[in-house]
């Protein structure tokens, strides 16, 4: 719910050069984060203990959260125009439809690991609700409603589709590759929470450093049109 809001608001409020900067200091913030959150949870994890500790990880968002909430009411300009109504529609129904699809594929894998095999029936309902998704969503545009996802943006919309793909592609390797390396870091070779957050960092440093530098290239060099070929 959080990252496409980040997205989303840098994309409304920033044209040209500026975006590019702005996405560069988004990166900047996540690598940051990155690199403090396994450590800050292993200190929490060992100050608190491992019993409870692991309660605190999440508890210590609520007052990030708080803060960061009134920051944006304050910061955050009102871009709609005067006289605009905000449009209070939600897609419940879309939401539902894939909030199932979703659970019907990934409980199936989690109760595997388990040995729990019965609720593998489940996986026969992620077709059956991933086209039900589909169709509403259409309906949804045809009638003028407001969709979870615009399927029609998939074809007019230059770079959209393979942005999705590549954006898939990416995070589905990207967050896995650190959950695994944890799990293998303190179950596999025994080492603390600390110690594999501080393990961790050596990354998130290299990210936060290229981040703000990405985003300059892409302001200087600019997206590839797709009528562009390749230099050879």
């Amino acid at each position: 719910m959080l990252s496409p809001q980040n997205t989303g608001l840098i994309q409304e409020l920033f044209t040209g050069p500026e975006r590019g900067r702005a996405f560069g200091l988004f990166g900047l913030v996540v690598s940051v984060a990155s690199a403090v959150g396994p450590v800050l949870g292993g200190v929490i994890i060992a100050l608190a203990g491992e019993d409870g500790g692991w309660r605190w990880i999440f508890l210590v968002n609520v007052p990030i959260g708080a803060v960061l909430l009134v920051a944006i009411a304050r910061m955050v300009p009102d871009t709609r125009v005067e006289g605009e109504s905000a449009d209070a529609r939600l897609d419940l129904v879309g939401a539902v439809l894939l909030g199932l699809a979703v659970l019907c594929l990934l409980l199936p894998v989690v109760a595997l690991e388990s040995g729990e095999t019965r609720l593998l029936v489940l996986l026969a309902g992620v077709p059956a609700l991933g086209w039900a998704f589909v169709a509403w969503e259409r309906r949804l545009s045809r009638t003028g409603g407001a969709p979870l996802l615009d399927i029609a943006l998939l074809r007019r919309t230059p770079g959209y589709g393979n942005g999705i793909v590549v954006g898939s592609l990416y995070f589905t390797g990207f967050t896995g590759v650190f959950l695994v390396l944890s799990v293998y870091l303190q179950d596999g070779l025994g080492y603390s929470t600390l110690a594999t957050g501080l393990l961790l960092t050596p990354f998130a440093v290299g990210s936060a450093v290229s981040s703000p530098w990405a985003g300059r290239a892409v302001s200087r060099v600019g997206a590839r049109s797709s009528s562009t070929p390749w230099p050879s």
